[in-house]
């Protein structure tokens, strides 16, 4: 008797460390990838512009949406959360409400920690898209993944148009949707995971005002 308990103690034991690993190993997966996340910037949060070309660039939460504007033409601003993924389904809903039509905005994803290197795709309020990615923050390596821009008549021109862009990313593989209409797929293997955020950048003419809302990111199985 006293051995048959002794076993089931032992097996009782293994199984509780079983358990216990389990549940360690889930939480460190679910803390780099975690489940999905949808951001409708009606709080401030963890949101802020963490990385910009021009020290001008601005964004915050306003009323809403967040709001990012670039007074000075050639510059590029972007902002990033504390969310970490790799494979996902990455989606916001852009309106330009100021500013030259030409101009690139849209989301960033696998960002890495310093907020210098990472995916982007972005649209024109023009009628155009680029996506690609850039290292050292912007400064340093950059490729196009679209062959530069691209013209397409699924994005709603104009100031005070909302556009929701997409790209879904499954290991080397992008695509990129605008409005649930794919434009455009890509593969490229330089960044596996990352941080997800906005970007807006200026050409020949700045004073870009841009809202963003609606920041979804849903984990593929």
């Amino acid at each position: 008797m006293k051995r048959l308990l002794a076993d089931v103690r032992v097996r009782v034991i293994l199984i509780v460390g079983l358990v216990v690993a389990l549940v360690v190993v889930g939480l460190a997966v679910a803390g780099r990838q975690p489940g999905p996340y949808h951001e409708t910037f009606d709080a401030q949060g963890s949101w802020g512009l963490y990385g910009s070309y021009s020290p001008e660039g601005s964004g915050a939460v306003d009323e809403g949406v967040y709001l990012m504007q670039v007074p000075l033409p050639r510059q590029r601003a972007w902002a990033a959360t504390k969310q970490w993924y790799g494979d996902a389904l990455y989606s916001v809903e852009v309106t330009q409400r100021e500013g030259p039509l030409r101009n690139g905005h849209g989301l960033i994803w696998r960002v890495d920690e310093h907020r210098e290197r990472f995916y982007y795709f972005v649209i024109s309020s023009d009628g155009i898209y680029s996506a690609g990615y850039c290292v050292n923050a912007c400064l340093g390596e950059e490729r196009n993944m679209t062959q530069g821009w691209l013209p397409t008549d699924v994005i709603r021109t104009g100031l005070g148009q909302t556009n929701t862009i997409a790209v879904r990313a499954e290991g080397p593989d992008n695509t990129f949707f605008i409005n649930d209409t794919a434009v455009w797929q890509a593969t490229d293997v330089k960044f596996a995971e990352g941080d997800v955020g906005l970007i807006l950048e200026t050409y020949e003419q700045g004073g870009v005002v841009v809202a963003f809302d609606n920041f979804r990111v849903e984990p593929l199985e």
